[in-house]
C-alpha cells in the first residue's frame, strides 16, 4: 500500500516535472543568483514563523529575489498525580473549578495503559502524605529539570528536561495561554488525541504522557536531535540520497494520517524532527490535525503560510494540501531556499512557476534529480 501511495502521488506530477525541467536548463549554466538580502512583505501576525531556530537567520540562505511583474469527540482520563500531597478533587470547569492547581493525566488511551492515566511521583515529595505545603511549585517543576528552551509555537513553548527521578532527558511541551474555557480546553485536549494515536508509528514522535496543572497543558515526548530546519541550516547542502530518505520517512507518516481519513495542515521542516539514531525522520506537532470531513464542515486552522496548498485560502481542505506542503519543504530542504510568506511569489510558486533567479546550478541539480514534481 506505501509503495502504490508513493507511486501515485509521484506519477501524478510527474508530467509538471517534465515541463519545469524543459524550461529551466534553458538558462545559462554559470548563472549565479544574487545573494543580497532584500525585501519582502510578511504578515505582521505570522505566528507560525521560526520556532525552534531560536532567532538565528543565515544571510548565506536562497533569498527571494524580486519581482519582475511577470503576469472533543471521545471521552478522556484525568486522574489527580499520585504525589500523596494532592487531596482528591472532582475536575470541573476550567475557569472556575477548585482543582486547576492539581496535576491532572490526561489520557484517551482508557485504563489499559495505566502509565498514561498515572502521573510519576516526584522525588522531591516526602512520604508523609499529611505535608501538603509545596508552595508554588508545580508538578513539572517538581519533576524535571528545565535545561533549555527547544522552540516555541503559536500555542506553546517546547523545553528540554531532565527527569529528576532517572536523569533522562525528554522534551515537555507547555501551553502558552491559559485555558479560556471548555472549548478552549477542548482543543487543546485534542492535540494529546493525536499524539497518543500516533505515537507507535516509526516515524512519528513517541509520545509519554500529558497533564494539565493550572489551566495549562503539559505534554512529555522524547527528546529528537534536531529539527530539520536546524538540519539545514547547520548542513546547507544536504545529500541527494539523504533527502529521498527524508521523503520516504515523511510519506509514511502522512500515509498514517491519510489512512485515518486525518490531515495535518503544518507540515513544515520545523515540525519534522531527527530521532537520536540520526537517520529516521518524525513528524510532530500534531495540535491542527483534523478529520477531513470536520476540516471542510467547520471551521479548521490553517498552518505556516509558507508551506500552505493554494485552496486552503478558499477553506478547501484536502489530503492533497499536506502532499502540497510536503512538497513545498522538499523544494526548501533541497534548494537551500527561504519560501516567501506572501506576496507575487508565493502565487507564482503556486501556479507552477519557478523564479528566473533560482536557476543556478544547485537549482538544476534539485531539477535533474526530480525534486519538484511535488510542487
Amino acid at each position: 500500500m506505501l509503495c502504490a501511495y508513493i507511486l501515485n502521488t509521484t506519477v501524478t506530477l510527474q508530467i509538471w516535472s517534465h515541463f519545469v525541467r524543459s524550461k529551466l536548463i534553458k538558462k545559462t549554466p554559470n548563472r549565479k543568483m544574487e545573494m543580497h538580502r532584500l525585501p519582502l512583505p510578511e504578515l505582521r501576525d505570522d505566528k507560525h514563523r521560526h520556532k525552534q531556530c531560536n532567532g538565528n537567520e543565515n544571510s548565506n540562505r536562497f533569498r527571494p529575489p524580486k519581482y519582475k511583474g511577470r503576469l472533543s469527540q471521545g471521552g478522556y482520563v484525568a486522574v489527580e498525580n499520585n504525589n500523596g500531597a494532592n487531596n482528591s478533587q472532582s475536575l470541573g470547569s476550567c475557569s472556575a473549578h477548585n482543582s486547576s492547581n492539581i496535576a491532572h493525566a490526561i489520557s484517551f488511551r482508557g485504563v489499559e495503559f495505566p502509565d498514561a492515566n498515572t502521573l510519576p511521583a516526584s522525588p522531591n515529595v516526602q512520604q508523609d502524605a499529611s505535608s501538603t505545603d509545596f508552595g508554588d511549585q508545580s508538578h513539572f517543576e517538581l519533576c524535571f529539570e528545565r535545561l533549555a528552551k527547544l522552540g516555541e509555537g503559536s500555542f506553546g513553548e517546547v523545553f528540554q528536561v531532565r527527569d529528576r527521578s532517572d536523569g533522562r532527558l525528554y522534551a515537555v511541551k507547555i501551553s502558552k495561554q491559559l485555558f479560556r474555557g471548555e472549548q478552549y480546553r477542548a482543543e487543546r485536549l485534542e492535540e494529546v488525541r493525536r499524539y497518543e494515536e500516533f505515537s507507535g508509528h516509526e516515524n512519528c514522535i513517541r509520545f509519554i504522557r500529558a497533564w494539565e496543572q493550572y489551566d495549562r497543558l503539559y505534554m512529555q515526548m522524547e527528546l529528537c536531535r534536531e529539527s530539520l530546519e536546524q538540519y539545514l541550516l547547520r548542513c546547507q547542502q544536504i545529500p541527494e540520497e539523504r533527502i529521498w530518505h527524508i521523503l520516504l520517512d515523511l510519506l509514511r507518516a502522512l500515509k498514517s494520517l491519510h489512512d485515518r481519513n486525518l490531515i495535518h495542515l503544518d507540515i513544515k521542516l520545523d515540525n519534522v524532527l531527527i530521532g537520536e539514531d540520526d537517520e529516521t525522520c518524525k513528524l510532530a506537532d500534531f495540535g491542527l490535525v483534523i478529520d477531513v470531513d470536520r476540516a471542510n464542515s467547520q471551521h479548521a486552522t490553517e498552518g505556516d503560510s509558507r508551506y500552505m496548498a493554494p485552496e486552503i485560502l478558499q477553506g478547501q481542505f484536502s489530503k492533497a494540501a499536506d502532499v502540497f506542503s510536503l512538497g513545498i519543504a522538499m523544494l526548501e530542504l533541497a534548494c537551500y531556499m527561504e519560501l516567501p510568506s506572501n506576496g507575487p511569489l508565493w502565487h507564482e510558486l503556486r501556479r507552477g512557476i519557478l523564479p528566473e533567479e533560482f536557476i543556478d546550478m544547485d537549482s538544476k541539480r534539485c531539477v535533474s534529480h526530480g525534486l519538484f514534481v511535488f510542487v
